[in-house]
């Protein structure tokens, strides 16, 4: 019996409620197109682990504003990094709480340091931090 997208979330209700839909969304979407086998299933956190390099570079760069060698430095110690090694190869939802963590820290930096005149610019940055924000509390919730 094929199961929908609907089955999921209500599976995740009544078996699972502390865990929030989101990634388990992003997984059968990923199933969908990619197919149902573990290699699968695995790879959708894997591809998310990949996301946590460009992240960290951006709060590296918003943190130290001149120095390209520490954000080069954080990349190089998270692609060994125990918890990103072990998260990435997990069918679970924790890999994608670290890259939303990141984002929004980057995100808040960002709104901090360009306190613009231009409101368009100010209010857009705003937003990504609330964006990110909320994606991370849901994430955890």
């Amino acid at each position: 019996m094929e199961k929908g997208l609907s089955d999921t979330i209500i599976s995740l209700q009544v078996d699972d409620p502390q865990y929030p839909p989101l990634y388990y969304i992003l997984a059968w979407f990923w199933v969908e197109i990619f197919g149902n086998s573990v290699t699968i299933i695995r790879s959708l956190s894997a591809f998310i682990s990949l996301l946590i390099f460009p992240s960290i570079y951006w709060l590296c760069r918003e943190l130290f504003k001149a120095s390209a060698w520490v954000s080069e430095v954080a990349i190089a110690l998270m692609a060994i990094s125990p918890i990103h090694l072990v998260y990435a190869q997990e069918a679970r939802e924790y890999i994608l709480w670290i890259v939303t963590v990141l984002l929004c820290s980057a995100s808040l930096l960002r709104a901090l340091r360009l306190e613009s005149k231009d409101q368009v610019l100010r209010i857009l940055n705003w937003e990504m931090y609330a964006v990110t924000l909320v994606l991370s509390l849901y994430r955890f919730w």
